[in-house]
């Protein structure tokens, strides 16, 4: 007979007050029932905020800032806008309806008997001083949070998008009683698209501003891997193999080799090895062979391993020219990448939108100030790492330049590399997606600990017998059946079946 919410009339009194006594409804508050006898009211009003707002305050606008963000202020608060102001309490959420003007062009219709004011609206109004006092909050946003939203727009819309907000702003700024709030907003438009310089508060639009804009959504990304980083107790492993010994030029070799692997540039071990001791490029995959042979250049090089730390530490211009030269070292068979040089289209893997073309140097710039407060090692090594993989400047190439940059900043240290063999390759990208999709940094560190681990236990100054190893504890394995074991483990599995007794024996 009755909808889940429904308002009492005349019509329905008598019908209200036989369902009340049988208990098969209840009242919200007066004049308003719900047939749901269950759920916590103050729950109930929460999960069907607007099926209630449209039944108490039907053709109100819903306004100001709630307009922007479709939801009860931190406050609780749900802001509208009618002809009379009004405050109402329902069990904990406040719905308080502010005096002004009727739908505008660009206010749509919402849930039947309410208004969604536009955007352009919802901005000035946001911007209107607001006088609720600290304990009920502002029915506006702040300045810095503006600003912020609107940079936003900018990077998903494009320049279009907010030169019609603005010119739709100006349009109703007269109706609205608001053209000191258009100035503002002018003000903050222009600013971002560098027509107009007027100050900004938020950091995001100052760094657009300044020309350098970044991509806000990866920042709290990196703080979670630095706090990790720096929080986690990782050892020192110190490397055995000075730069340009035996040991160091074959560890570059494994580096490489297993570089390329993951990125599917795959060849035989031997086959591999020919290429960087021979140059045996094979004819029939010239690219391929170049791009073992780049990787093998630059992660074997002891000038660019042991210096290029110093370079990545000095500022971000020279972050990013040493990120452009390692590029364009391992790229060098791959013009149509454009070696050492930003992409101009957006890339992705899977599910995965990297950072925008606009938005890499600025939010390289961003990542570079918490580089230098990270211990040397592995703490930085892997800061390091990720946050190229992340922005993945390059048209292609990424994965194999944030793993050369982590071995540099290990390698100037003196510490062990980090390599992924192929047969770890699986948990290496499942710990870079649960950091990147769910800012999960354990596992991320976890990973590059034991990789470093695995490394540091292999004999680089014997290729035979690291070889042997790599093939007995799974390294070489791509069929993702079998688990990468470290080389003492290997050893502790022997003295463990030497230990164990023999039938007949007592």
């Amino acid at each position: 007979m009755f909808e889940r919410f429904f308002v009492s009339n005349s019509e329905n009194a008598t019908a209200i007050s036989r369902a009340a006594s049988r208990g098969e409804i209840r009242r919200i508050r007066r004049g308003l029932y719900t047939t749901d006898t269950v759920t916590p009211l103050d729950t109930l009003v929460l999960q069907h905020l607007w099926e209630i707002v449209r039944l108490i305050a039907p053709g109100s606008i819903i306004g100001y800032r709630t307009a922007i963000e479709l939801a009860p202020s931190p406050q609780g608060v749900v802001h509208l806008v009618g002809p009379k102001r009004k405050r109402l309490d329902i069990h904990g959420t406040k719905i308080w309806i502010h005096e002004g003007p009727g739908p505008l062009d660009g206010d749509q219709q919402y849930m039947e008997t309410l208004y969604l004011a536009s955007r352009a609206r919802a901005y000035l109004e946001s911007l209107k001083p607001s006088r609720s006092g600290r304990e009920f909050g502002s029915k506006g946003l702040a300045r810095e949070e503006i600003e912020t939203r609107l940079d936003q727009r900018l990077r998903v819309r494009g320049e279009e998008d907010l030169n019609r907000l603005r010119d739709e702003a100006r349009a109703i700024s007269k109706q609205l009683d608001a053209d000191d709030e258009f100035q503002a907003l002018d003000g903050i438009i222009g600013s971002l698209l560098w027509t107009r310089d007027a100050p900004l508060v938020s950091r995001t639009g100052q760094a657009r501003a300044a020309g350098h804009p970044y991509d806000p959504d990866r920042i709290p990304l990196f703080q979670a891997v630095h706090r990790t980083l720096l929080n986690e107790p990782l050892m020192d492993r110190l490397d055995r193999f000075e730069p340009g010994s035996t040991g160091f030029t074959n560890a570059a070799f494994f580096d490489a080799y297993f570089s390329n692997w993951i990125e599917g540039t795959e060849f035989e071990l031997n086959e591999a090895r020919r290429i960087v001791t021979e140059g045996a490029v094979p004819e029939t995959r010239p690219a391929d062979g170049h791009d073992i042979l780049g990787t093998f250049s630059l992660v074997s090089d002891p000038a660019f391993m042991t210096g290029a730390l110093d370079q990545l530490l000095a500022g971000p211009e020279q972050f990013e020219e040493v990120l452009h030269d390692a590029h364009r070292r391992i790229l060098a068979g791959r013009p149509e990448h454009n070696p050492g040089r930003l992409k101009t289209e957006p890339n992705r893997a899977g599910t995965t939108l990297f950072v925008m073309p606009d938005l890499v140097r600025g939010t390289l710039r961003e990542a570079h100030g918490l580089l230098e407060t990270l211990p040397d090692g592995l703490p930085r090594a892997a800061y390091l790492m990720f946050v190229i993989s992340e922005v993945h400047p390059y048209s292609d190439g990424n994965g194999r330049v944030a793993r050369a940059l982590m071995n540099a900043a290990l390698v100037a240290v003196g510490h062990t590399r980090v390599i992924i063999p192929t047969g770890y390759r699986d948990d290496y990208l499942r710990a870079l997606k649960a950091l990147s999709h769910q800012a999960a940094a354990g596992p991320f560190v976890s990973m590059i600990d034991r990789a470093q681990q695995f490394v540091g236990e292999l004999p680089f100054d014997d290729y035979e017998g690291t070889e042997t190893l790599l093939e007995a504890t799974g390294a070489l394995d791509d069929s993702g059946d079998r688990r990468l074991r470290l080389p003492s483990e290997l050893t502790e599995a022997r003295a463990d079946s030497s230990r164990a007794p023999v039938a007949g024996d007592h």
